[in-house]
């Protein structure tokens, strides 16, 4: 019987080790923007920079990244007009998996690519999310996202807002499709 008892309260432990484990590992590392001036200049092989656009009149309430630590970014504000966050990440390759709006959860289209990949010792743009939602009177109307390529803002942003960490390490397109416009830009003496 004690055998029985001794077993069984391990088998419980497992167990809540076990719901503990799986909890915490849905639960991603919040994405904390980094503000102007405040750019650590970055020389660990772990970790890299983040740059993300996003452009949209609706509430952005969450977006949702999977990859080697699940990421998730949750803006404090409505409607963004070309806005940018910058943040500092672990290195790896990583996906959005979802964008929850005002609205309600977004559908990603399956046929465009929404992965990345993050570097270390550099500013990894991965695109501008354009997010594009209508109602019309009480029903549904229509919504699109898209994951863009926005290079040239995304340059400018990190001149004016960060140009310490520019001078510090490059600047390069991190989403889907090959751009080569950064890496020529920076390479260019004006």
């Amino acid at each position: 019987m004690h055998y029985k008892m001794t077993h069984h309260k391990k088998l419980c432990s497992l167990f809540c080790v076990l719901i503990c484990v799986l909890g915490l590992s849905s639960c991603g590392l919040e994405v904390t923007p980094v503000e102007k001036g405040q750019a650590q200049i970055n020389t660990s092989k772990v970790f890299g920079y983040i740059l993300l656009g996003l452009e949209s009149e609706s509430l952005i309430e969450e977006i949702s990244i999977i990859g080697v630590t699940p990421l998730v970014y949750s803006p404090n504000s409505a409607g963004f007009k070309n806005s940018f966050v910058l943040a500092k990440v672990p290195v790896g390759a990583y996906y959005i998996s979802g964008i929850k709006t005002g609205i309600g959860k977004q559908k990603l289209k399956g046929d465009l690519d929404w992965s990345f990949s993050i570097t270390s010792q550099e500013i990894s743009y991965i695109g501008h999310i354009n997010i594009n939602e209508n109602i019309q009177g009480y029903s549904w109307g229509y919504s699109r996202v898209e994951l863009v390529n926005k290079s040239s803002f995304a340059y400018e942003y990190i001149l004016d807002e960060h140009s310490e960490l520019l001078d510090a390490m490059p600047l390069r397109y991190a989403g889907p499709g090959d751009d080569r416009f950064l890496a020529h830009l920076q390479k260019a003496e004006f």
